[in-house]
């Protein structure tokens, strides 16, 4: 890079490991907080709208056993259909 102080004197893979670590645990606090949702979410529209209930992949529920897991298609896919 043509900037070689300030800002951007930590190297991108110092950054990154940074990031990372920051992304692991946001990811997993988002991600529990998303599965509690869409299970209550998918529970109640399965009682109520068993037509509407089903989300796309298969027959729902999010609450897979790799809770840490990084999955970012599978659940945007609750919202394409």
């Amino acid at each position: 890079m043509a900037v070689t102080r300030g800002w951007f004197s930590e190297s991108s893979a110092q950054v990154a490991q940074i990031g990372d670590i920051m992304f692991q645990g946001h990811w997993q606090w988002v991600s529990n907080a998303l599965q509690a949702t869409s299970a209550a979410v998918e529970n109640i529209n399965r009682n109520a709208y068993p037509g509407i209930a089903r989300s796309g992949s298969g027959e729902g529920g999010y609450a897979a056993p790799e809770v840490g897991g990084f999955r970012p298609k599978r659940i945007r896919s609750r919202f394409n259909r």
